[in-house]
């Protein structure tokens, strides 16, 4: 019982992760003409990966923004 907050933050955290992936996979897949045209207009596969990073750090960080002082509001709350 000591260890249980513990715990279910880490659960709680790696759902978080696998839900910021799967945006970023569905976000890709979604967007699978842009990158089409991207590589159309001479992009490599290095700079379409950079794209890629860039618009998941962009993901990762808004969500961060969002959700850090959420979950420290409703810690405090509760």
């Amino acid at each position: 019982m000591k260890n249980l907050p513990l715990l279910l933050g880490l659960i709680i955290g790696l759902i978080a992760a696998a839900t910021l992936a799967h945006t970023v996979a569905s976000s890709v897949r979604r967007r699978r003409g842009d990158i089409a045209i991207l590589k159309t207009l001479g992009f490599v596969r290095s700079q379409v990966r950079a794209t890629v990073a860039c618009q998941a750090t962009v993901l990762i960080l808004a969500a961060l923004i969002v959700g850090v002082p959420a979950g420290i509001a409703i810690g405090r709350v509760t």
